[in-house]
């Protein structure tokens, strides 16, 4: 599968994939087996189950603004995410 390029992804990195069709329950998770940071090609340690939409442009032209394609998150590292109180 193909995913940005230049990211800092390595071998042995946890992925999640959330459903891009209406069936709720079919995400995936996978290990990278490996990463070419020059091309964004990804290779997993083994398939997935399910089938995840991508495409290079966004498809909110032909859905009524609603953006179809996949999202790829990185499991393997904390992410802190920060916001500010705006109740005050």
């Amino acid at each position: 599968m193909k995913v940005e390029k230049n990211l800092q992804w390595n071998k042995g990195d946890k992925l999640g994939f959330p459903p891009t069709n209406m069936r709720h329950k079919q995400y995936d998770f996978a290990i990278i087996d490996t990463y070419d940071p020059l091309t964004g090609i990804i290779k997993l340690e083994k398939a997935i189950n399910y089938y995840h939409y991508g495409a290079l442009n966004s498809t909110a032209s032909d859905f009524s603004g609603i953006d179809m394609r996949g999202k790829v998150f990185l499991l393997s590292r904390n992410v802190l995410l920060d916001g500010e109180n705006l109740e005050n």
